[in-house]
Formats: structure tokens, C-alpha cells, sequence
């Protein structure tokens, strides 16, 4: 599909044709930083091409640049967070790709930015109209900022987006969240949620040194088989926990177009089975 020079020539005034092409464009809008925005966006990118799945990935944080360093055919946007021009370039290039999924990765601060260019041009309901839907993540921590940060974004997009909450207990508690009116309201519009199981520091500690020895980013997926034995299992545990809860068919449709595009390759984890203990005869 040829770029557009505009993607404010679609409006409601002026409907086009819904376009055949159809695809899920994922990424993070929220203000909040340190609460594992990119490793969720890495984790569901790299799950994408395991699972068989046709994605790309966009980096618009060009202040980490996580995922441009770690995957080296992602396409680094570095303005798109701070400059009009740069941004309108990123949604552009998100219209043109082919593929079933697109994730991207913005900066933790730059919401009022985004939401005011993507208000100019009416972006997601012109994606949409191109055959491209969104999901954006939301990251419901017990902090002031993320908590009016996650209210703006709702209350500027509401239902022209599709929401997927990340709840990363490693990184933030959700107490204030839960049971609440926002709570209540992204539900009513169909949010999923994906939780993030938590990684020791020792096996944190050995990705940072893999890495190191590598003098790269590298994603968890590709850490695995290069840690001692010990860590290799509890990330292998960790990835397919995610892969798990991704491939089921309720959250995956907020990922993919189809559901029915996934390859069902995960074996889902099993928790070890326990039984209560007599204190007087512990091995009975």
C-alpha cells in the first residue's frame, strides 16, 4: 500500500472505502515510567514471531531505543515522540506496513504530545479506515502520575481503541485500581488483562550479563538458552506463562486481526502440585 502524504483525508465528511488490508497496531501511550513498558512490548513482539505470527516492530523511544537494539530489523522513528513531522512519518509507515500485527514502543513521557497529534489527525479512526485497529497498553500502578496519566489516555480515546492492561507485580501494586470506577469502565469496554509473573534478581542479574558479554540488548527469549541452569528454567517458566496467557483467544484478538491466525504451540505451565501438611507426620 502506498503512503499517504496525509492521513487526514479520510474524516467523516469524506468517507473512503474500508480498505481489505487488516492488521493490530499494539503500543504504550501511558506516562509512567520504571513499570516494564518495554519488556511487555519486547515480550509480546518476540511472542508474535515465535507463535508464527506476519509482525514488525516500530521504536519511537528514541531516548532507550530498547527495541531497535535488541531486534535488529525494528525501525528506529527517534522524533516521532516530540516532533509533528516524525510522528506523522510513524503513522504512515504503521498504514503502509503489511503484516498482521505491528508493536511499538514509545517513551514513558511524551502522552500529552501523542494524544494532541493524535487528536489533529484523527489517527486510530484513520488507521482504522485503512484496515488497521489499535490496542494500547495501559500499566494501572498505585502512583498519582500513571493513575492521571492512564485517565487521560482513557478519557481522549475511549472506545476508538482497544485496551490491554499490564499488571507487573515486580514493578507496582494495583490496590487503588482494582474494584474501581476506571476499573469498572475499561471492562465495560472489553480491556483484557495480561500479567507479568516476577523474575528473581539472580536470573535478572545473568540477562544483564549475557547481554553484556553480547555488548547488546538482548530479549528474554533469546537470553534463555544461554543462562546457568537455574535461571534458564525460571525464565523459560516466565516466558511461556505470558506465551500462555497471550495465545488464548480472548487477549490474542487484541493482538492479531484473527484469532484463528495463532499456531497453538504453548504448552501451558502447571503449577507443582502441593497438599497440606501434618505438622506430625509431615511426610504422610
Amino acid at each position: 500500500m502506498a503512503k499517504r502524504d496525509s492521513l487526514t483525508d479520510i474524516s467523516p465528511d469524506h468517507p473512503q472505502p474500508q480498505s481489505s488490508k487488516t492488521s493490530r497496531l499494539t503500543l504504550p501511550l501511558q506516562s509512567t515510567g520504571r513499570v516494564g513498558k518495554s519488556t511487555a512490548i519486547e515480550s509480546l513482539y518476540s511472542w508474535a514471531l515465535w507463535a508464527g505470527i506476519d509482525a514488525v516492530a516500530l521504536d519511537a523511544d528514541g531516548e532507550h531505543q530498547t527495541l531497535s537494539k535488541a531486534f535488529p530489523d525494528v525501525t528506529l522513528f527517534e522524533a516521532a515522540s516530540k516532533d509533528a513531522s516524525a510522528f506523522m512519518e510513524f503513522l504512515q509507515e504503521v498504514a503502509s506496513r503489511p503484516g498482521d500485527a505491528i508493536f511499538a514502543d514509545f517513551p514513558a513521557q511524551a502522552t500529552s504530545f501523542l494524544l494532541e497529534r493524535i487528536a489533529a489527525v484523527s489517527a486510530f479512526k484513520t488507521l482504522a479506515a485503512e484496515g488497521v485497529k489499535t490496542t494500547v497498553l495501559l500499566f494501572p500502578a498505585d502512583d498519582r502520575t500513571a493513575q492521571q496519566s492512564m485517565a487521560q489516555v482513557v478519557a481522549a480515546l475511549g472506545s476508538q481503541v482497544d485496551y490491554l492492561l499490564i499488571k507487573n507485580p515486580a514493578r507496582f501494586t494495583t490496590a487503588s485500581f482494582d474494584g474501581s470506577k476506571m476499573q469498572g469502565r475499561l471492562s465495560d469496554m472489553g480491556a483484557k488483562e495480561l500479567r507479568l509473573p516476577v523474575l528473581t534478581a539472580p536470573t535478572l542479574d545473568a540477562v544483564r550479563q549475557y547481554a553484556a558479554s553480547q555488548k547488546r540488548n538482548v530479549p528474554l527469549a533469546d537470553a534463555a538458552p544461554h543462562l546457568p541452569s537455574l535461571c534458564r528454567i525460571e525464565l523459560e517458566s516466565w516466558i511461556n506463562t505470558v506465551r500462555a496467557q497471550v495465545q488464548e483467544d480472548d487477549l490474542a484478538s487484541l493482538l492479531v486481526p484473527d484469532a484463528g491466525l495463532l499456531k497453538k504451540r504453548v504448552t501451558p505451565v502447571v503449577p507443582v502440585a502441593t497438599h497440606a501438611v501434618n505438622e506430625f507426620d509431615p511426610f504422610g
